[in-house]
């Protein structure tokens, strides 16, 4: 998928992709999202080191922004992990597969275009000088990916191997030996961008922070965030066959280990993603799922 994780540093600031992250660490996330504004005022304190005022100027527009963000896309996202809920109970097809990985790109756009929102008027208010310390932060990121980078091919395949299967047993309890051959193996036709990705994003910093230099508005800046997090406009080539080649192995490692599952580990899997539909169905005022263009995929899955 085209997502990663260099761009989202900025959108974390608005904490509107907050909720794509906090899935994957934990199965009931309604004391995250209720305490959203809290971590997020302060993620942004601590990384932007904002003034009292900027901090009291800012939070309404943050508090419309996950007004916002709850009633338009966990609708959405309570859609995405039903869609998923179905796939694990009737067992994973190409297009239920390929259907997933459409809707998680969709939420995540959707995510993002809302985070450049809420995130624009914040860094429109930065002064000279916490534009140069953010500066100073963006070097000390892209010193720490260019370290990564350095560690060889062979080792940055193995750690992405040992991360989807800590990943996969998040979801499924642990794997067998042939599950995690399986694993490796797709792992290890996965398309080595993380560097590219890399000179991608320090482009990316190093022209949001010439924009800031410049005293640049908020509807720039917010132009600026959604054309880089949300759509990917100026995207070279190489990196868009690189996320084409990432969806295909992802595609593949599903269709793969769904046919080894065994009925413990697709209890799990199911459980996990209803737990989580659940979840966002609840924490809306008057919970529904949006309806998506390919959620017939699971249409013949039974309901709960």
């Amino acid at each position: 998928m085209i997502v990663n994780p260099g761009p989202l540093r900025l959108a974390v600031l608005s904490g509107l992709t907050l909720l794509l992250l906090v899935v994957a660490g934990c199965s009931r996330v309604s004391l995250a999202y209720n305490t959203a504004d809290f971590f997020i005022e302060r993620f942004a304190d601590d990384y932007l080191s904002l003034s009292s005022d900027q901090m009291m100027a800012w939070e309404p527009k943050l508090e419309a922004g996950l007004a916002r963000h709850r009633k338009e896309e966990l609708p959405y996202i309570a859609a995405f992990f039903d869609l998923g809920y179905k796939g694990a109970k009737r067992g994973f097809d190409k297009t239920t597969v390929n259907c997933l990985l459409d809707e998680v790109e969709e939420v995540y756009r959707r995510n993002a275009r809302l985070a450049a929102a809420v995130t624009a008027p914040l860094l429109a208010e930065l002064s000279q000088r916490q534009v140069r310390d953010l500066a100073e932060k963006f070097r000390k990121e892209q010193a720490d990916d260019a370290k990564d980078d350095r560690e060889g091919k062979a080792r940055r395949k193995r750690k992405r191997a040992e991360h989807y299967i800590k990943s996969v047993e998040w979801w499924v309890g642990p794997l067998s030996e042939p599950q995690r051959r399986i694993v490796r193996e797709v792992a290890a036709s996965m398309p080595d961008a993380g560097p590219a990705w890399n000179v991608y994003n320090d482009g990316k910093r190093r022209a949001l922070i010439r924009l800031l230099s410049q005293g640049a508005d908020e509807a720039r800046i917010r132009q600026f965030l959604t054309d880089w997090l949300a759509d990917f406009r100026d995207l070279p080539a190489n990196l868009q066959e690189a996320h084409m080649a990432m969806r295909k192995s992802i595609a593949t490692l599903f269709l793969r280990l769904d046919p080894s599952f065994s009925p413990q580990q697709r209890g799990r899997f199911a459980n996990r993603l209803r737990d989580l539909r659940d979840d966002f169905l609840n924490l809306q005022r008057h919970p529904r799922m949006a309806s998506r263009p390919c959620a017939g995929a699971a249409s013949a899955a039974p309901r709960p």
